[in-house]
């Protein structure tokens, strides 16, 4: 019995505590950190610490402080994000060839030299606000977030076949929103009781942990022969930098793209980025204006504690979408009809958002967003059936850059067309999110119909073949792997 379950486990529980872990930690850490920044601009400009403490009291003070910290906060996202999305140039065609395991523990490797250099950033307050720089460099160079979702989405590929792949990307995704609500409710709780050092000691903790989980439980799924004199070079240290360091990193990065494929495979990964682009966006500004807009139009109904729980309802129900409703419903609905669902649902909840005015609407939106996880979901496992498997990490390394730099866009856009919208109609942002999400429904709904297209022109061709007594020569893609070299073939479990 113990074994049956131990199989059970290895074979079920794969990167899910990965994500879990970075994100617990990664949205413990970050509104934490705008915290501090705020702090720190506020006592090194004023060294009051009564005004710093009640700063909502001093119009004038507390402007500049917001003005100085925002500028700050973006400074220190960009340095984060650009070399996150450098290093996915060159990481992600790297981990088709050299496996996915070290690449999925470096964010976190980044993740604890950012965490101390917080702590040491909230002991020593009156530190200069540019060493904060460090841990944000730091943690792109390593991959930062950006790495993660790269490394576990390929690895989920690997390990699973077409009928499987979507509900367990759905499962991953949900641990992005657990993730999410389990470190903003612990993050703030714990600074306004304990301070700022604990809970950047609990975001080294968790990062840790996850290093030691992936050495430890997750197996390799990028196999290599062991006999290769080849590869043996290249599983030495100096091997595998200069496997990174190789422009041809950087060329499949854009190949991945670009190259052209039969059943137009390439505008369906075209047209599927753009739609990923804009649901992230949608996403992203909520995320970046939803604080201000429930507070502005609920007025005194507002409270810190009610937003936290709609911040907290909205996870769970997402998390609850993902992990329950989305393997129910792949028995039955192909991933283009799961996907036009998801982007629905998010269209619903924004617009039903925009014209909130009282705590029962507020709480009602989550409700009818309950499955807006499942566009991303969809997407996701359609570009990854669209590429061989030894593109995988180089498609998924242009995903996460897609994302990042689609929450980098999202943030100017809807923090400055926000403030401009304000006097006239404030739902107005939700409406155009709501809106624009009607492209990848048309995206999604047109590759439906030609992926059934292209399915019946190909049967018509075999039977046609079969008639004329001849074979289809093009090799199927078990042919095809069966092709690949033996010395980077990747395990794909039918689970």
């Amino acid at each position: 019995m113990a074994v049956s379950v131990f199989a059970w486990l290895r074979k079920y529980l794969t990167v899910e505590p990965v994500m879990l872990l970075y994100m617990t930690g990664a949205f413990l850490q970050f509104p934490i950190q705008q915290q501090l920044v705020y702090q720190k601009i506020c006592l090194q400009k004023y060294n009051d610490t009564v005004l710093c403490s009640n700063i909502s009291a001093y119009d004038a003070e507390e402007k500049f402080v917001e003005t100085k910290a925002s500028a700050y906060l973006l400074y220190l996202n960009i340095a984060n994000v650009i070399p996150s999305v450098m290093v996915l140039f060159f990481l992600g065609s790297w981990t088709d060839k050299f496996g996915r395991k070290t690449a999925m523990v470096l964010p976190s490797f980044g993740a604890l030299l950012s965490a101390t250099n917080l702590i040491i950033q909230s002991t020593y307050i009156y530190a200069a606000l540019p060493y904060l720089f460090i841990g944000s460099i730091v943690s792109g160079l390593t991959g930062g977030y950006a790495c993660v979702l790269m490394t576990t989405y390929t690895y989920i590929t690997d390990i699973t076949d077409s009928t499987t792949r979507t509900w367990r990307i759905g499962i991953l995704e949900a641990m992005t929103g657990l993730g999410a609500t389990i470190g903003s409710a612990v993050g703030g709780v714990m600074v306004d009781n304990l301070g700022f050092m604990p809970v950047f000691a609990l975001y080294l903790v968790l990062n840790a942990v996850s290093i030691v989980y992936v050495v430890l439980w997750l197996k390799e799924t990028v196999q290599k022969n062991p006999g290769s004199v080849q590869d043996q070079a290249y599983d030495s240290a100096g091997g595998k930098i200069t496997g990174l360091l190789n422009i041809e990193n950087v060329k499949m990065w854009g190949r991945v793209i670009c190259k052209p494929r039969k059943n137009r495979g390439r505008a369906h990964i075209l047209l599927l980025l753009f739609g990923f682009f804009l649901s992230i966006m949608v996403y992203m500004g909520w995320s970046d204006i939803g604080f201000l807009f429930v507070k502005y139009q609920l007025g005194s109904q507002w409270s810190s504690t009610m937003y936290g729980a709609f911040v907290a309802v909205g996870g769970v129900l997402v998390f609850v979408g993902l992990s329950v409703f989305l393997p129910l419903m792949s028995r039955c609905l192909s991933d283009t009809k799961l996907g036009q669902v998801g982007m629905l649902s998010r269209a619903a909840n924004n617009i039903m958002l925009a014209f909130t005015t009282t705590v029962w609407m507020l709480f009602l939106a989550p409700v009818v967003g309950m499955l807006s996880g499942f566009g991303a979901a969809s997407m996701r496992s359609l570009l990854s059936k669209e590429v061989e498997a030894t593109e995988k990490g180089a498609l998924f390394s242009v995903v996460s850059s897609v994302e990042v730099l689609s929450q980098l866009l999202a943030s100017v856009l809807f923090n400055n067309l926000y403030p401009a919208t304000l006097s006239f109609f404030p739902g107005f942002c939700f409406i155009l999110m709501g809106a624009s999400l009607i492209i990848p429904m048309v995206i999604l709904q047109w590759l439906e119909v030609d992926i059934k297209r292209t399915r019946s022109y190909s049967t018509l061709q075999e039977e046609g073949n079969e008639l004329d007594g001849s074979s289809d020569t093009r090799p199927s893609a078990d042919v095809h792997d069966a092709h690949q070299s033996p010395a980077h073939q990747h395990v794909e479990l039918d689970i």
